[in-house]
């Protein structure tokens, strides 16, 4: 069983080609003409493999079933979760970009065509047929590889109700899973599916008793469990930050508050097994709080270089300023790539959503004192992509790398209908495509 890297030792250190045993590549996973350290031929896991003779820093990527720490530690690209962490074999499901797909999970020989992305997309309002999931607020989407659909769950209704009810979306119409489901009635709650162990996260977030949590809940499909990891549990919280990071199949969390006066800026991992941190490096974002910061994962493909791999938190608020500051987490450090960044203006309660298909990173409206239009991306520059129907923040978003289209429901905007007197809540209830 893998127990962790081993540092590397510079003894016999030396260097041979992928030709015949005394330096070849046994597993068949080196390049041609590719060089090999001697350890990686030796038929004993050394330095710093994560199986015998492969992965590592030194040694060509593991195949499928072989032990592995990172994503780069395997042939697909995929390291399984769930603490015996072992490479997955490639799919058209995985959000990563292997075998001889031309885009993730999608083009080559063996997943489905691409779709055409060098066309302007637009948002595109939905006559959507099945069920009307009501005009929510604060509620959280996801996209579930294995089903082909988008979940949402939670959020705030128009009387400010906090809900417990989720929901399917198959590109047309909409359908209930469960009402009263059991995490019970959530909002300011974590959100991310676990492509590797096929499985819907919920974390914390405000409950039924109007109280913060920090339950971990996980949805296979058909019930949901709560579940009780090793490590150190964080602390209850609500407005986190939550993604799922497929390069290291490890679901990430970032800050968060518990009223009415305790702040959070530390970071946590799960991969469903046990929890990792609390991470509180030096440099990190500061404190933010009430559902304001979102987090993405971006994917091997994106434009910028920089972003590849990367968890990426955008704005966001503290007790009295917004944010328009971008920071990315590779597992161990924050990196803050600058503030004043095009958006427009500072902002929280935005969406945040990598878009696959065009590799770039998306801020959806939000709030800077009043309702945003604003649709903004960002490749290596950020630039006005598209102005949203209307002012909006709080939407639940995802994109869906097959249809590839970026799915938003619902949110709060000064031109939906509201109740109570004033109408905090004003909430939609529509459904929008923003795709070519």
């Amino acid at each position: 069983m893998h127990c962790g890297r081993i540092g590397y030792d510079a003894l016999g250190a030396g260097i041979q080609t992928d030709a015949g045993h005394d330096g070849s590549d046994p597993d068949g996973n080196a390049p041609d003409g590719a060089t090999l350290d001697p350890s990686c031929t030796d038929e004993v896991q050394n330095f710093d493999e994560t199986d015998i003779d492969c992965g590592g820093t030194l040694c060509p990527p593991c195949a499928a079933t072989k032990a592995c720490v990172l994503g780069s530690d395997c042939n697909s690209g995929v390291c399984g979760g769930g603490g015996d962490n072992v490479c997955q074999p490639a799919s058209c499901n995985d959000t990563v970009l292997n075998q001889d797909e031309t885009g993730v999970d999608c083009g080559g020989t063996t997943c489905p065509a691409c779709v055409d992305t060098g066309l302007i997309r637009t948002w595109q309002l939905q006559i959507t047929g099945g069920v009307n999931p009501g005009r929510l607020n604060g509620a959280k989407m996801v996209y579930h590889a294995a089903r082909g659909t988008l979940i949402m769950y939670g959020g705030v209704d128009e009387y400010g109700d906090d809900q417990a009810d989720m929901y399917e979306y198959d590109g047309s119409s909409w359908s209930t899973l469960c009402n009263g489901c059991a995490p019970g009635t959530r909002y300011g709650h974590g959100f991310a599916y676990d492509s590797v162990r096929d499985v819907v996260v919920l974390f914390g977030g405000v409950t039924g008793a109007n109280s913060e949590s920090n339950e971990l809940w996980e949805w296979d499909g058909s019930s949901w469990t709560q579940v009780s990891p090793l490590g150190s549990v964080p602390a209850v919280r609500q407005g986190v930050s939550m993604t799922y990071d497929s390069s290291r199949s490890r679901v990430v969390i970032f800050g968060g508050y518990d009223s009415p006066a305790t702040y959070y800026n530390d970071t946590y991992e799960y991969d469903g097994l046990s929890w990792y941190g609390p991470f509180t490096p030096a440099t990190r974002p500061p404190v933010r709080y009430d559902d304001s910061a979102q987090l993405a994962f971006v994917n091997n493909d994106a434009q910028d270089p920089a972003l590849r791999n990367r968890v990426i938190l955008y704005g966001g608020l503290n007790s009295s300023s917004f944010y328009d500051d971008m920071w990315s987490w590779d597992g161990s450090s924050w990196l803050e790539f600058g503030s004043n960044d095009g958006t427009g203006t500072k902002r929280y309660a935005s969406a945040v959503v990598y878009d696959g298909g065009s590799g770039r990173l998306l801020v959806i409206g939000g709030y800077d004192g009043s309702e945003l239009s604003g649709t903004y991306q960002y490749d290596t520059v950020w630039s006005l992509a598209s102005l949203l129907p209307d002012q909006e923040d709080t939407q639940a978003a995802a994109y869906h790398p097959v249809w590839n289209v970026i799915v938003k429901y619902g949110g709060n905007s000064p031109n939906c209908l509201g109740f109570g007197s004033p109408p905090y809540y004003k909430n939609c209830d529509t459904t929008y495509h923003y795709a070519p």
